[in-house]
């Protein structure tokens, strides 16, 4: 189905093409053998990994907040993770920066009305008691009992290694495995600055390497988990990128475990007023608000559907209550307010926009736990509170509809995201998509065809009409055009080309179509190990020898 092909999180995340194995064993084109001029030999031979890198590092951001920066705020307005999201420029490193609204403060810095409100927040009442229990005693008196303590610390004892070089190594020999040349820990500055160029070019593990060196320099490294440590607004943006690192390399279990500590969220040590010393009058909860969403991510990537549900629904009804406080004339927490209005309603701009990105987080949780019923239903509560996202909004409505079966209202509601659309390019090529997929509901693998055809005509390199058309083409029984065309495609273009789902399924064609897949995979593996970080999930390419 075309929309599980670009979802970069989930355990669902492509549809392998290998579940019409049996239909192909009857009807796949005889093996070409040598006949078969292999187009990937060569591809960007003289684009290696290296010159990515130092083109990259050009333009690299100096703060960390800019990534998952839509994470924080909501920004994703689109907000169809598990439909088809895929990036119309994705490079190799499938890193996403996102305009900034989390800063990385100085802790001497002076309060300002201007950007406080990003770390707004409402405490419990027995959190909201602790730190009023703490602004009335001496400093230095008072003092929590560890479990009120947050106290997280690096579980993980080995450093991740580059799983590219050594499949190289097996597969393209010692010569091979020593050219490719990529970022570490230990070549870089070991700053955050560091942290931000390693992402830039996808050394993804290079970059969980070094977070655990930068949370040991502030007292949560190896063997810190448990044990009474300061935090701050850096240690807590090097957490978010170390989890979200976790996340996207699937290290889900290593994920879950070292964000047990931070719980809720909500314990003292979290906030500002829990360092008089550092941060004077400074008010707020030094938590980034992605973290929060994150931390539901984690618990529903490993099965946890429930405590993920739980955490997401306080985390909106907190969000909820801010939202109100605003619209009544007060600050975030139900103080009086006097800021300027500009302040106050760039605030509620903010939290509501927070309030939607918790709905999708929802929603996205509901469909991974297959409550398709309740994920369309909620739908329709963002649908009240952001109209003009109508179109992306029907267009998701309607994948979930196909998911239950109900075809005729799927119809219907793609429907209603083509009239909601404009008249751009890209609406266009939407469109297209939602009826090609309704094609493929029918068995319409022709006429899916050409209509993602046209769609490319619009958009000649978009990765999902081009991986769909692929598979449409296995299914009308061409599957030698099918590996060629995606084979063209990584050819001219390796660097948008280089994603799990794509090389997923064209190794799985060769797999079809040749016994001599091995070497076909082996050229893939050359124009991976020239283009990609050490983030690349080595997975797809469905190769032995890969741990």
């Amino acid at each position: 189905m075309l929309e599980s092909y670009y979802e970069e999180d989930s355990a669902k995340s492509c549809d392998d093409v290998a579940a019409v194995q049996q239909r192909e064993g009857k009807e796949g084109e005889a093996d070409k053998g040598e006949e078969h001029r292999h187009p990937l030999r060569d591809a960007g031979r003289t684009e290696t990994f290296e010159a990515d890198r130092e083109s990259d590092g050009k333009n690299l951001t100096k703060d960390l907040s800019m990534f998952f920066a839509d994470e924080i705020h909501g920004s994703d307005t689109i907000g169809k993770a598990f439909f088809d999201a895929f990036a119309q420029s994705i490079s190799a490193t499938d890193q996403k920066v996102a305009d900034k609204l989390i800063k990385l403060y100085d802790p001497t810095s002076p309060t300002d009305d201007c950007d406080s409100y990003h770390y707004a927040w409402i405490p419990k009442s027995v959190t909201k008691q602790a730190l009023s229990t703490l602004a009335s005693t001496p400093p230095g008196t008072y003092s929590l009992d560890k479990e009120n303590l947050t106290m997280p610390g690096v579980i993980m004892t080995e450093e991740l290694r580059d799983p590219i070089r050594d499949l190289a190594r097996q597969h393209l020999g010692d010569e091979a495995a020593m050219q490719r040349v990529t970022l570490t820990a230990d070549s870089i500055s070991q700053d955050e600055e560091g942290l931000c160029k390693l992402i830039n070019v996808g050394c993804l593990r290079a970059a969980v390497n070094l977070t655990t060196r930068l949370l040991t320099n502030h007292g949560q490294g190896l063997k810190r988990s448990g044990q009474p440590s300061t935090n701050c607004p850096q240690s807590l943006q090097i957490w978010l990128v170390r989890l979200s690192l976790l996340l996207k390399l699937r290290l889900f279990n290593m994920a879950e475990a070292e964000s047990e500590p931070f719980g809720d969220l909500d314990k003292p040590d979290l906030y500002y007023e829990f360092y008089p010393e550092l941060y004077r009058s400074r008010r707020g909860c030094m938590v980034p608000f992605a973290l929060r969403i994150l931390v539901t991510q984690i618990l529903t990537c490993v099965g946890k559907f429930g405590e993920a549900l739980d955490q997401l629904y306080n985390v909106l009804s907190t969000v909820t209550q801010i939202i109100d406080n605003l619209e009544n004339g007060k600050t975030e927490d139900g103080s009086s307010d006097v800021r300027l209005q500009t302040i106050r309603q760039a605030s509620l701009d903010l939290w509501k926009k927070r309030e939607i990105k918790v709905l999708y987080t929802i929603t996205n949780c509901l469909v991974a736990h297959n409550d398709f019923v309740s994920a369309y239903s909620l739908l329709d509560t963002v649908l009240e509170k952001i109209p003009e996202n109508e179109a992306d909004i029907r267009s998701a409505q309607g994948h979930i509809l196909l998911q239950l079966g109900d075809i005729k209202l799927a119809q219907t509601t793609f429907g209603l995201a083509a009239n909601a659309r404009g008249d751009s390019d890209r609406e266009k090529v939407a469109t297209h998509l939602d009826k090609a997929l309704m094609c493929i509901s029918h068995n319409n693998f022709a006429e899916a065809y050409n209509l993602l055809k046209e769609a490319q005509s619009l958009d000649s390199n978009n990765p999902t009409v081009i991986n769909n058309m692929a598979v449409c083409l296995l299914y009308m029984g061409k599957l030698g055009d099918s590996f060629q065309l995606l084979e063209s495609a990584i050819a001219k273009h390796p660097k948008t080309f280089i994603h799990e789902c794509i090389l997923v399924n064209i190794c799985t064609l060769y797999d079809l179509e040749s016994s001599r897949s091995l070497q076909k995979k082996s050229n893939i593996l050359e124009v991976v190990c020239r283009h990609a970080g050490d983030g690349f999930n080595v997975f797809c390419l469905k190769l032995q020898g890969v741990s």
